[in-house]
């Protein structure tokens, strides 16, 4: 076949592809080595090596949704495959595999029977080391397939594919390409997210996702097949609106969540080990949690139930013998039962009619790494944030939150890049917040009945329940301000003023005359410190027993030196809701100055009056003003929410802080608090812990998602 240069010849479709070695049996459980970096044993050398190339075959025909019978006359190309193959005699197939010496020149065997077969498909096949096996390059113990179609199709497919000769440096796959590499890239170009860099250099901590550069239609990679500065190369091209080849997000993760009816508590342990029985019997775990989702949805009237997470059959029975055995106690008790994975339940359930506040925690508990996951489980996320950026990797600031591989800084630095900046900070933060209100609300189904947020948090609920929809225009506003640059951060010349101390100019550096710690002592008793301290200033209230002072540093120190209390001081030093910086009341009037985009027909609580907002411009502008200006009450927002039915709280932001705050000013009332995000754990694990409680309280969630809808 000839490559003319800079000229596509012929353009395909990756409609298929399957994986299997030892220990990775189809291509659900390579994704989720790729996703997880586990493991999990197949029996794969146990079979015949003709026979699992058949297999292999097959397999990539049933995810393009076609025939196995197709098998049979499907034109096939091998390289590097593993020894056994390569001597022996296949009689699996119609027509002989032809074997390629080099993978350049499978590639054009593979095109050229594209080009003559009458059906336009043919499949490549190749063998590969498995990871961590041990296996040397040149003898493979393992088999990937590719289906291609010719032309471009119409339908859900992984990607288009085509070569060209490309010239020049670029940012390119490695030059010893593997047909591993093509299965990589074909799978984060179809999920939208960058999985492995190259088969040979997996990392889990890359999962990111993949945002298209601004005003580009589709994302490609190049992989090369030789060396050179001239050469040809595979282009895999994916346009942002062309169908997804079809998947299960949350089983690529491996871990489930199996809700378990009681429609009798008093029968709660002969329940338990029917379902236990039925997990040990059942064919395909995968399709078993599918069918008991859908159950669970068919029938929502039960009065309790548990919900049970797990990574496989045997951490499932475990988590259910551990229900059997604590939940008679917890249903005497009254009391919630829970386990370090996961696993709820509450013999005290809300119901589906209770009202739930969404929670906005503030900006600066934002995280490098935060929501990497997000993005994979749900694609139409980005959509979402989209509809509110016209740029959203800038707005989100994916290569902070999200850094590539070879970022120069550790995740130390760049956390600490993040908290020294806190356009980024509320910026990130006002996007993830709304992405999981996307999450819970459009996705998962639960409605809120009212919304507060926690000091910048405001913002953030904002953009979550629709009032204002202008993200990248804030960003933008809040960068060409001062405010947050060389007023309240920065050089802090509105502190500077009201100290009546010299200016410094611009953006010139200098140390930071501010801090923050947060203390473990009564508002009252603080209040009573800070009088013989002028420039420290109780800037939030957290719970009844927990406060944040700002200030300057050694008079920090002493107030908490002179209350003998715990005391922690905060990774920033931004200095809001104090007295100082009053003097920026018109400044902060005119950041948050935007557009009621809609008017929500829930109260949507603000702490500059501790009411519901007006949805008005001026009015929402005015209350943002007063709130950055003053002491923040936590508790007395709790309260408001608590006192008009919320009884459900649900924190959709970074961390649990709000959570936990809720949990203190709340105690020993009837209330459930709980979070979307965790730092630490892996969004999968945080939103199907989430999921359990909502399921348990009785909140009716939708778990479409879950099932791969």
């Amino acid at each position: 076949m000839q490559i003319q240069d800079g000229q596509t010849v012929n353009r395909y479709t990756i409609i298929g592809m399957s994986v299997r070695s030892p220990h990775i049996p189809n291509l659900a459980a390579y994704r989720r080595w790729l996703l997880t970096g586990q493991l999990q044993a197949s029996g794969e050398d146990n079979l015949p090596i003709d026979a699992q190339l058949r297999q292999v075959v097959e397999d990539a025909l049933r995810d393009a949704g076609l025939k196995i019978q197709q098998a049979g006359n499907l034109p096939l190309v091998l390289h590097a495959p593993p020894a056994a193959l390569s001597s022996a005699r296949s009689d699996a197939f119609t027509i002989q595999p032809t074997v390629a010496a080099s993978f350049e020149d499978a590639v054009y065997q593979t095109m050229h029977f594209l080009q003559e077969s009458s059906e336009g498909l043919a499949a490549l096949c190749s063998g590969f080391a498995e990871p961590d096996s041990g296996a040397p390059a040149g003898d493979p113990n393992g088999l990937v397939c590719l289906l291609l179609a010719r032309g471009t199709l119409p339908g859900p497919a992984y990607t288009t594919l085509e070569c060209n000769r490309i010239s020049g440096p670029a940012d390119l796959q490695p030059a010893a390409a593997s047909l591993l590499d093509v299965v990589n890239a074909a799978l984060s170009l179809n999920s939208r997210t960058h999985l492995a860099e190259t088969a040979d250099h997996h990392d889990p901590a890359r999962l990111r996702p993949w945002f298209s550069l601004p005003f580009s239609p589709s994302r490609e990679v190049k992989i090369p097949l030789n060396q050179g500065k001239d050469s040809n190369a595979i282009i895999l091209d994916k346009a942002d609106n062309a169908p997804r080849h079809s998947g299960n997000p949350f089983h690529d993760f491996g871990l489930y969540l199996l809700p378990v009816n009681l429609d009798d508590p008093q029968q709660a342990a002969m329940r338990i080990e029917t379902v236990k029985n039925e997990i040990q019997a059942c064919g395909d775990l995968h399709d078993y949690i599918g069918e008991t989702l859908l159950r669970y949805e068919n029938r929502m009237d039960c009065t309790l139930t548990l919900a049970v997470l797990g990574s496989s059959r045997a951490e499932l029975i475990s988590e259910l013998e551990r229900a059997r055995a604590g939940l008679p106690q917890a249903i005497a008790d009254g009391r919630e039962w829970q386990t370090p994975l996961g696993s709820y339940f509450t013999p005290k359930p809300f119901g589906a009619n209770t009202k739930a506040a969404f929670v906005y925690p503030g900006a600066f508990g934002t995280y490098v790494g935060m929501g990497r996951e997000i993005f994979y489980l749900f694609p139409q996320l980005y959509d979402a944030l989209q509809a509110i950026s016209d740029d959203p990797a800038s707005t989100i600031n994916a290569n902070v939150i999200f850094p590539p591989p070879g970022t120069p800084q550790s995740l130390e630095e760049l956390q600490q890049e993040l908290d020294d900046n806190p356009t980024e900070m509320i910026s990130s933060g006002v996007c993830l917040s709304y992405l999981f209100t996307v999450i819970l609300r459009d996705i998962f189904q639960i409605q809120p009945a009212a919304a507060f947020g926690y000091s910048l948090g405001e913002n953030s609920m904002m953009f979550g329940v629709g009032v204002w929809s202008q993200a990248g225009a804030m960003r933008t506003s809040l960068e060409a301000s001062p405010i947050f640059h060389e007023r309240v951060s920065g050089a802090q010349n509105a502190i500077r003023e009201f100290w009546r101390l010299p200016p410094v100019k611009g953006y010139e550096k200098s140390a930071s005359l501010w801090a923050n710690y947060a203390l473990m002592a009564p508002p009252e008793k603080v209040r009573e410190a800070l009088q013989s301290e002028p420039q420290v200033y109780l800037t939030h209230i957290n719970t009844p027993r927990q406060v944040v002072i700002g200030g300057e540093k050694e008079a920090c120190r002493r107030v908490a030196q002179a209350l003998g209390c715990m005391h922690l001081e905060a990774p920033y030093r931004h200095a809001i809701h104090c007295e100082p910086i009053v003097s920026e009341f018109a400044a902060f009037q005119r950041l948050h100055d935007w557009p009621v985009e809609t008017e929500p027909d829930i109260p949507v609580y603000s702490a500059a009056r501790y009411a519901p907002l007006a949805y008005d411009s001026k009015s929402i502008a005015e209350s943002f003003a007063q709130m950055l200006t003053h002491t923040i009450d936590f508790p007395r927002l709790v309260e408001l929410a608590y006192a008009q039915g919320a009884r459900v709280f649900i924190e959709l932001g970074a961390g649990s802080n709000c959570t936990k705050w809720i949990e203190a000013i709340l105690k020993g009332r009837q209330f459930a608090a709980m979070t979307i995000n965790q730092n630490g754990v892996d969004d999968h694990t945080a939103i199907l812990r989430l999921l359990a409680r909502l399921i348990s309280q009785q909140m009716k969630p939708s778990l479409q998602a879950l099932r791969g809808c």
